[in-house]
């Protein structure tokens, strides 16, 4: 079964709480977003899933993203191409049923630009591809696995997708909910991949 990562962030009383989803890869839309809602460090920004893939510049993003994180608060959410990127990262589960397919498709994929500026796309063979990207892209890599899947608030629940209803959620067992859980802005990279150990079932 898919697993989740559940964190309860503290969302202060008084601050502005912007959310965005759906971003896909594109930087300057983001950019002129941001300059439109005029984020300032006071604000907490939500980034609720599908950040990469789709648009010319996932890569940018994904960095722009952890750099802001480091000076504002930044709570980006796991969306289902988030995850995408990040299972190719984790697996070869997905090698041969999808990947293989997808990417000779889409030469935009957050995967295939990693792997351009790497200088070592190809495409023939996936699991050399993934150790690449693996040894190239530490701190990227880390940066996928502190996605939480879902940001519950006492008055917020923030995923990318949906659930049919809080009663039935409260049944699913997933990660026990921690009073208060750092940013991924804060954690190292060791600490951002140790975050994927502490999942439990969806």
């Amino acid at each position: 079964m898919e697993r989740a990562l559940v964190v309860r962030p503290d969302f202060p009383k008084g601050r502005r709480i912007v959310i965005v989803s759906d971003i896909h890869g594109n930087l300057p839309f983001f950019l002129r977003l941001m300059e439109k809602v005029r984020l300032t460090p006071r604000d907490i920004l939500v980034l609720d899933g599908d950040i990469l893939e789709k648009g010319r510049q996932s890569l940018e993003l994904m960095r722009y993203v952890m750099a802001l994180s480091r000076t504002h608060t930044v709570w980006p959410v796991c969306g289902n191409l988030d995850g995408l990127v990040y299972r190719f990262f984790e697996t070869d589960e997905l090698d041969e049923r999808f990947f293989s397919f997808y990417l000779p498709r889409h030469p935009e994929s957050c995967l295939r630009q990693m792997a351009r500026e790497g200088g070592f796309e190809q495409l023939d063979d996936l699991p050399k591809l993934r150790r690449d990207l693996v040894r190239a892209f530490p701190e990227e890599h880390a940066w996928l696995a502190s996605l939480p899947t879902i940001l519950e608030t006492e008055h917020l629940l923030l995923v990318h997708g949906g659930v049919p209803s809080l009663e039935q959620l409260a049944r699913h067992p997933l990660q026990p909910r921690h009073p208060r859980r750092r940013p991924p802005h804060e954690l190292g990279a060791e600490d951002r991949l140790h975050r994927r150990g502490l999942r439990a079932e969806d």
